[in-house]
């Protein structure tokens, strides 16, 4: 029954090669959405409007959800599967590892969305709460992370 149950973590690959294949996915449309901001950038006058700096936000967004997307794919694979060849950064040896990992790049990307509803302007009142509340769930990930590391 142990030989069985050990066989079983190999169903995780299921879920590494389809966190792998949105990772791709993630990193393709990004690059679309580069490529096409480029050109915008190149024929227009895009680059004088205050826009312009959200694109660029919401494109560093998507690339760093698909770091996301790959590091959890590398992780699960290195938990369960077997070792890959990483920077010493980047090893996982445990799901706390993982999870303080994607909790990284998480506190990144709520950066990033505050970001954009700043440079969007609208109703102070509505960017501070939103400030507040994005300030709020970043200290906790940022806290939990922290006590995590040490404990």
């Amino acid at each position: 029954m142990a030989r069985l149950l050990e066989k079983f973590r190999y169903l995780v690959i299921v879920a590494v090669i389809g966190i792998g294949a949105q990772a791709v996915v993630t990193f393709g449309w990004a690059v679309a959405i580069t490529v096409e901001f480029v050109d915008d950038l190149v024929r227009t006058t895009a680059w004088q409007q205050d826009d312009t700096v959200i694109e660029l936000l919401q494109v560093l967004d998507l690339y760093l959800i698909g770091t996301v997307l790959l590091i959890t794919s590398i992780g699960l694979y290195e938990l369960f599967i077997g070792e890959v060849q990483l920077p010493q950064w980047l090893v996982i040896r445990n799901l706390s590892d993982l999870k303080a990992k994607i909790v990284d790049v998480i506190v990144l990307v709520i950066g990033i969305k505050f970001l954009e509803k700043l440079v969007q302007g609208g109703d102070a009142l509505d960017i501070l709460w939103y400030g507040l509340a994005s300030a709020a769930v970043m200290a906790v990930l940022i806290g939990w992370n922290t006590l995590k590391s040490r404990g």
